[in-house]
């Protein structure tokens, strides 16, 4: 019959050897080859003007300067 002890002793011993494995496993070359290596490239967000849609009112009509003549720009309304 086996010692409840015995068990833990077992798993004891798996969980180190585990342990142990990784370790050497990660400070090895070959890990260091597998990663993905990142280099310092700066992130730039741009959001998306959909998103910004429902805060920020804006015309969608566009406005050649063609249409105006010089004397209407400079009326005051």
């Amino acid at each position: 019959m086996i010692n409840i002890n015995s068990f833990g002793f077992i798993g004891q011993f798996y969980y180190g050897l585990k342990n142990n494995f990784k370790k050497i496993y990660q400070n090895s070359n070959f890990y260091e080859k597998k990663i993905s290596k990142t280099y310092d490239n700066s992130f730039q967000y741009k959001p998306s003007p959909h998103l910004l849609s429902s805060i920020i009112k804006y015309q969608k009509k566009k406005y050649r300067i063609e249409d105006f003549s010089i004397n209407t720009i400079w009326q005051k309304k």
